[in-house]
């Protein structure tokens, strides 16, 4: 009776154990989630800023892009956290919330260099990177996630740093 019940448990644990393994993320893919969550956010935020604040139509328009952009990226990350069963924050970052803060007290060309520096350039540089992990992920959803979106980055980041050698 013994045998029969240790048996049939480990039968159980065997046979239930692939499946809740498929849906256990590493400690990177979730990272890389809540990483490029609050990315996005933060795009959205700085590019809504872009479009109150500055005079050059040429930022106006790539924050504009920033936020239809990182505003459709942002609603395919937390789909994808939702179906991986994960809980995404509703804010940003703190060091991305600052970048905000230093934005809405920016005014004219201070505000344009940066916005093209920090939110344009710099964090698109650190997104980049973040997608290049996410494509070795070994959970096919964000693998293939970060490879669809990987190109749209490295495309603003061309954009920002096109703009930034206009302000040099």
């Amino acid at each position: 009776m013994r045998t029969a019940l240790l048996t049939a448990a480990l039968l159980g644990s065997v046979l239930c154990f692939p499946a809740h393994a498929q849906n256990k993320l590493s400690d990177n893919d979730r990272a890389f989630l809540t990483k490029a969550a609050q990315a996005n956010m933060a795009e959205v935020q700085t590019g809504k800023l872009a479009q109150e604040k500055s005079k050059n139509s040429e930022i106006k328009q790539f924050g504009q892009k920033m936020m239809e952009d990182h505003g459709k990226t942002l609603k395919e990350v937390q789909a994808l956290a939702r179906q991986k069963g994960e809980t995404l924050p509703s804010s940003i970052d703190e060091a991305h919330q600052a970048q905000a803060t230093a934005l809405s007290r920016a005014s004219g060309k201070e505000f344009d260099l940066m916005y093209v520096k920090e939110a344009g350039v710099a964090d698109h540089k650190v997104a980049q990177q973040l997608f290049e992990e996410g494509t070795k992920s070994k959970d096919a959803d964000i693998k293939a996630f970060a490879k669809k979106v990987l190109p749209d980055i490295q495309h603003h980041l061309q954009m920002a740093e096109n703009m930034s050698k206009k302000q040099d």
